[in-house]
């Protein structure tokens, strides 16, 4: 699907894990282990190219549900490191149990400040993660279950992390028939949600889910999102610069005309600066996509584009253009 909208220059301005529950009703089967996988990703990846490497943490939290009722905790936070060695350590080490049902939920990285204490095996609570902070970074998931009464599987546990965040790029080119000089000076945006909370329970397998997950909590008016450049345009454009953006529906039908997103960029044109301000059409951001918005220069104005893609994917094709402005 594609579409244009023409614009004028002039418009204003991111396990082997072991782990033990000692508990009376202990398995003599051994120790829960585990493993960790991206989802969608790979080692080409624009964001996250592996989780697989030394120093590389996550937390996990777990609950054992116990076939007559009651829930044990096991795991709360703990946080499990990659080795140079290949595998995921933590400590102290949790056993399996055989008598009831596991859910493990885990996020990427360990780092992250943003867990409230209150979170579990049944839910992920992420407070106040800010994508315009100085320490913003990549925020992925996992969920397992495992019914240790229907099937006594005490395998590995594999750990799927699943983006919890979209990513934008601004790439701006001109036309090779253009004769005129520009200077991209920056790329920002307005309107947008930067932060938000994440509450990650149920098992969300797709990206509408887990944009579902979001409860937005502050709509920037100003600049956000702002890239620097200062670089000369020419006809492949300057190099792409992927930024992380809360999951979100951008400009839906109840918006005001004053808070509607805008794509914004200031060139400079014979020692001018001029600022445009382009309305983004309707579009749902959602967790694990990357939305690149390829601005075209032209001797009468502008055409900008609108591509998604996989965060694995390094060729877009026709089929990634999904609009333009």
């Amino acid at each position: 699907m594609k579409t244009r909208i023409h614009i004028s220059f002039w418009i204003t301005a991111v396990v082997m894990l072991l782990s033990a529950c000692h508990n009376p009703n202990t398995s003599d089967e051994g120790s829960i282990s585990f493993s960790a996988i991206n989802d969608n990703l790979s080692n080409k990846s624009h964001l996250v190219e592996n989780i697989l490497y030394p120093g590389s943490t996550f937390r996990v939290y777990a609950d054992f549900n116990q076939s007559e009722g009651g829930i044990h905790p096991v795991f709360r936070g703990t946080e499990v490191g990659f080795t140079a060695e290949g595998s995921w350590k933590y400590d102290p080490i949790e056993y399996w149990m055989s008598n009831g049902s596991y859910d493990f939920r885990a996020v990427w990285p360990a780092s992250a400040d943003i867990v409230h204490t209150n979170s579990d095996g049944k839910s992920i609570n992420v407070q106040n993660y800010s994508v315009v902070s100085d320490n913003a970074y990549d925020l992925m998931v996992a969920y397992v279950y495992r019914d240790i009464t229907i099937k006594n599987d005490m395998s590995t546990v594999n750990m799927v992390f699943r983006h919890a965040l979209a990513a934008v790029n601004v790439i701006v080119r001109k036309e090779a028939d253009d004769p005129q000089q520009y200077t991209l000076k920056n790329t920002y945006f307005k309107n947008m949600y930067v932060a938000g909370n994440f509450i990650f329970s149920g098992n969300p397998a797709t990206p509408e889910a887990l944009s579902d997950c979001w409860n937005r909590t502050y709509f920037q008016t100003s600049a956000c999102l702002t890239q620097e450049h200062n670089s000369i345009v020419n006809t492949s454009g300057n190099s792409p610069v992927y930024q992380f953006v809360i999951p979100q529906e951008i400009n839906a039908a109840s918006i005001a005309a004053d808070q509607k997103a805008k794509l914004c960029y200031t060139l400079v044109i014979n020692n001018n600066e001029v600022i445009t301000e382009a309305e983004i059409p309707y579009i749902e951001w959602l967790p694990g996509k990357i939305y690149t918005y390829r601005v075209n220069l032209k001797a009468s104005g502008a055409d900008i584009e609108i591509v998604t893609s996989e965060w694995d994917k390094v060729d877009v094709t026709a089929d990634d253009i999904i609009g333009s402005l």
